[in-house]
């Protein structure tokens, strides 16, 4: 189960990131389509009622056969699951679509249930998977899944968690900083007055300095003496293995037995590093994620790819953020020439007050079930 959005507040402090692509065939990049028949191959992501109206549809065809998904082998070519649908002659259409729809719900494990959902025991394992298991139980469902103890074994465990190993280890490296007001990054925001719009999708400031001293106003951020300027550390890009490579030894180029189920190594590895004002908005994302938390915590809240109605994606003027010079402070612009960002219109954490209008604006979000919660803490890997 891919994630269609995910929100993640951390606390101190560390988490390394790596996108991988699976290997199967009608797959060109992350998520993208290189052949224009791959919906006979594999289930396109739509929402519940869409799917138990094409499964409807199909009960009238000559074949009564259905290709759900592809599966990999590890040693094999992708292979055609087939099954045959039989509904019951005697019900009527809106039984059948009503059928239906919670069958595809359920498929997703988003069943009618209203209270929020702990990742489970069969979501969480103790220890690393074998590469055969991971891919038959978590890749090929796109099932996210919770695997402790998964990199107790790095020196970076024990290492990043001072922070001068990490400021002499990268003394002379220059890395990329993310500055924001708020912490809130790559989020909507109200938008500048010169602007026709309440809100606008604001890029942070990104200021490049010696990883010491980025430290230093990562950790400083929230305290009494700091500027009010919260500073993050959220550079992507495989930012690892250029901007951080001085760490490389400290863990793992990749996780072997996710390589071995996917058929590729990490087309990216990242570094984050943030506090716990530091937060990632909403959003939907179509990479393969290993995430890696080394040191304190972050939280995540998942919904399945047939819930990306639920997010209210819709476009936003982008803009921002820039240094003044004569203020001191960020200051929020609108991009020029201008463009629009698709965005996720939810805040999952509204505040109280604009709760109820909130949940009045979204209600599939705030009335529908609950999204899969998650806090990965310190050797722990998520796979989403």
């Amino acid at each position: 189960m891919l994630p269609s959005g995910s929100f993640h507040p951390n606390h101190n402090q560390f988490y390394l990131i790596s996108n991988i692509k699976k290997s199967f065939t009608g797959l060109d990049g992350i998520g993208k389509l290189n052949s224009p028949n791959r919906q006979n191959r594999l289930v396109k992501l739509q929402d519940p009622l869409t799917c138990a109206i094409n499964r409807l549809r199909g009960q009238a065809a000559a074949q009564s056969q259905i290709m759900v998904r592809q599966l990999m082998a590890p040693d094999s070519h992708p292979k055609t699951v087939m099954i045959v649908w039989s509904p019951a002659r005697q019900s009527s259409l809106q039984e059948k679509v009503k059928c239906e729809y919670e069958r595809s719900r359920n498929a997703v494990g988003r069943g009618q249930r209203t209270e929020p959902r702990e990742v489970g025991e069969g979501e969480r394992l103790e220890s690393p998977p074998t590469p055969l298991r991971f891919l038959r139980e978590f890749v090929s469902p796109n099932k996210p899944c919770l695997i402790s103890n998964a990199t107790l074994h790095w020196p970076a465990l024990s290492s990043w968690s001072h922070d001068d190993y990490l400021s002499r280890a990268l003394s002379n490296d220059v890395v990329s900083l993310h500055l924001t007001p708020n912490g809130r990054a790559d989020a909507l925001v109200p938008a500048p007055s010169t602007s026709s719009s309440s809100l606008c999708f604001a890029s942070p400031y990104v200021h490049r300095l010696l990883f010491p001293e980025a430290l230093r106003l990562i950790l400083s951020c929230g305290n009494a003496n700091s500027s009010g300027t919260v500073a993050y550390a959220q550079q992507q890009n495989d930012c690892f293995r250029s901007e951080y490579s001085a760490l490389a030894a400290d863990c793992e180029p990749h996780i072997p037995w996710a390589s071995q189920a996917l058929g590729c190594l990490p087309e990216a590895v990242n570094l984050w590093i943030g506090n716990h004002l530091s937060e990632t908005s909403f959003h939907k994302d179509h990479y393969e994620n290993l995430y890696a938390v080394v040191c304190g915590q972050k939280h995540f809240l998942l919904l399945p790819p047939t819930d990306v109605h639920r997010m209210y994606i819709r476009q936003y003027p982008a803009a921002h953020y820039s240094f003044s010079q004569d203020s001191g402070q960020l200051k929020l612009e609108l991009d020029n020439p201008a463009r629009n960002v698709p965005w996720c219109s939810v805040n999952p954490y509204p505040s109280p007050e604009t709760k109820d209008a909130e949940i009045s604006q979204f209600p599939l979000y705030f009335n529908g079930p609950k999204p899969l919660e998650c806090t990965v803490k310190a050797g722990e890997i998520l796979y989403l």
